[in-house]
Order: C-alpha cells, then structure tokens, then sequence
C-alpha cells in the first residue's frame, strides 16, 4: 500500500486506544496511515482479548503497539504517551476513536492550526458515511446544527468551546504535559478542555476542514449507555471545574446549557403533569398551550434543520424525521438519568459496543 501523506515542521502522532476492535481496527488505521503516514500511528491495546493486535500489526508494526492490561481509555492512553516517549518527540497528539476514520487531507489542516500559542485542534465531525439507522441520522443531524452553530459560534467568541471531542481534538504536547489525569472521570475529553481553559495553556481552535468521521450507536441499549455516560461527564466535570461560577466566557456558555437543559426538563414535567390533567377533564390551561406552542416551534425547527443537513450531507436525515420528537424526550430521559445517577460508573473504563463488520 502507497502511503500518502505530506511532511510538515509540525509533527503530530496518531494515538489508538483499543479494547477488542477487530471488527474496526483494519479500516480505522488504514485511513489514518493514509493521511499521517505509518511511522507516526501507534496503538495502545487495553486488555483485548481477541484479535486487534495482531490485526493493527499488519499495519503499523509490532513496534508500535503497546499492549496494557484492562484499565480503560485514559489511563490506557497515559500509559501510552509515557511508554512511545510521544509528548516529546512530537508537537501534538490525535487520541483517535479505534471506530473513526481521518478524511484525507485532514492532518494537513490540524498541522495548520497546531501554532506555538494553541492548546487544542477541534475538527469537524462526522457520522460514518455508510450509518443509516435512527440513532446515527439523530446524530447527524445534532452533528450538523451543533458543529454549524454552537461550535462556530464559540470558536468566534474568544473560543470558549466547553468540549474537545476525542474523536477528532489534536492536543498540543505542551498542554498535555500540564494536563492531570483522572481515573474516575467518565468523560476525559471534556476535563482535558476544561483544563485548558483553567490553567490557560493555550487557545482552542476549530478547524471546519480538519473532517473526522465516527460512528455511532447501533442498538439501544448501546445509545443509552452513550448518552448516560456523556452526561454523567457532564455533571462530574462541572462539579469538579466548578463550571459556570466564574465570569469567563466559557462559564456563561456553559451556565446557558445547563439552565437550558434543566428548563427543557422542567418543562416537560409540567406538560406532562397538565396533560394528565387535562386528560381528566380539567381542561386546557393557557400555560399547557403555551407550552404546547413552544414544542411545536421546537419541532418545527428541528425539521428545517433537518432538511437543511440532508442537502449539505445525505438525505437520510429526513428519513427518520418523524422520530426526532420522540428522540428529544428519549435524550432527556436519559440524561436525566444521568443527572440522578451521577456518582454511578464513575470510570475510564468503558465498554464496546456492537459493531458492524466493515
């Protein structure tokens, strides 16, 4: 195989965390090899018991695998970074989803964005190309609002970015060194970006051309467990950063989505509460039509979005339109969850999900 990939003065290495991905691991480091070159992609397996590593040996050499027992992604990745010697033979570090695929050309554009003054690359993220089901197009579609909107908008407003995805943030090797590491956080992306932020060890940036694409859940229960998993993050990371208490610009950002989703929730406790009254015969209320209203906006917003990801992207996104409803209390449901829960699976460990053979 031809390796394809450009020398740059700013060098970055490709970090795989593992843990029983032979149905991924082919195509996952074929692409990266493709864009970064092979002598600069290594893999950590954590505790596999099947055959990843002889599958990521084919690609990148026995050399540059390091084989752990069971200890979860983050520590996983420290052990890692210490053994390769990565943070000071290189000036960035891309812990890349062992289920995610590097679009050609993307590396190029975080070696760009990788300046002496900047502690971390966001790219743009992707929904696997070949993902059709309801929870991948729900994603794609989140995906599309929340990278075009949200992250655009914070990468204007002094880049207060309250996460780095991990499955496409380059970390400067800079910040890394001055970042510490927690066992217990079950979201290490997220405490890595508010770190950043406190200790000031660099500007965040986006790149929109740096194009990462992840997949997503496939069942279910595997969804759920995502979604619980992110917002228990959520919760021990603000409580830990105590995020929200300064007079920062990512504190205000971040104090919006937590007032945010708390009214979301309120929100439908109250119209479920008026519905079951007004189903007794109470009668409809001017708040429970009000509220009503302001669903349907909602889901009328949800649709235009939709449409418009569908034109830019892919057409699926339509398909499952008429879930996406359903899919808003589904997320509340879980992350509310999550917010009772949130002293439950705190851990770096984690779990595969299904996979599909590619």
């Amino acid at each position: 195989m031809r390796e394809e990939y450009t020398t740059a003065s700013t060098r970055i290495a490709v970090l795989v965390p593992a843990h029983n991905e032979e149905e991924v691991i082919d195509r996952s480091l074929a692409w990266a090899i493709r864009d970064t070159g092979r002598e600069n992609v290594y893999l950590v397996a954590d505790g596999c018991t099947d055959e990843t590593v002889r599958f990521a040996s084919y690609w990148i050499g026995e050399e540059h695998i390091y084989e752990t027992d069971r200890m979860g992604r983050g520590p996983a990745l420290l052990e890692a970074m210490r053994h390769f010697g990565l943070l000071d033979r290189y000036d960035g570090i891309f812990m890349a989803d062992a289920d995610s695929l590097i679009m050609p050309g993307s590396m190029e554009q975080y070696r760009a964005s990788l300046e002496s003054d900047v502690g971390a690359v966001i790219g743009h993220m992707l929904v696997l190309e070949e993902q059709s089901n309801l929870y991948a197009c729900w994603r794609r579609y989140q995906y599309f609002w929340g990278f075009n909107l949200i992250v655009r908008a914070a990468s204007v407003y002094r880049g207060c970015f309250q996460n780095t995805p991990g499955c496409c943030t380059v970390y400067s090797s800079a910040a890394l060194k001055r970042i510490e590491h927690d066992p217990y956080n079950p979201a290490e992306d997220m405490d890595f970006c508010y770190q950043i932020h406190r200790k000031s060890l660099g500007r965040i940036v986006w790149n929109p051309n740096a194009w990462v694409q992840t997949a997503d859940p496939l069942t279910l229960a595997d969804y759920r467990r995502q979604v619980i998993r992110w917002g228990r993050g959520w919760w021990y990371n603000i409580r830990k950063h105590r995020m929200g208490l300064r007079f920062k610009a990512v504190d205000l950002l971040v104090g919006y989505v937590t007032l945010t989703q708390t009214a979301n929730w309120l929100r439908a406790i109250v119209v479920a509460v008026l519905g079951l009254w007004w189903l007794g015969g109470g009668g409809a209320t001017w708040l429970l039509k009000a509220l009503a209203a302001s669903y349907l906006l909602d889901f009328s917003v949800i649709g235009a979005i939709s449409v418009v990801a569908a034109v830019r992207r892919k057409w699926d996104v339509v398909k499952w339109l008429p879930l996406y409803p359903v899919m808003v209390f589904v997320d509340l449901a879980f992350y509310g969850y999550a917010f009772l829960t949130q002293r439950r699976g705190l851990s770096a460990v984690w779990t595969s999900p299904v996979r599909e053979r590619r």
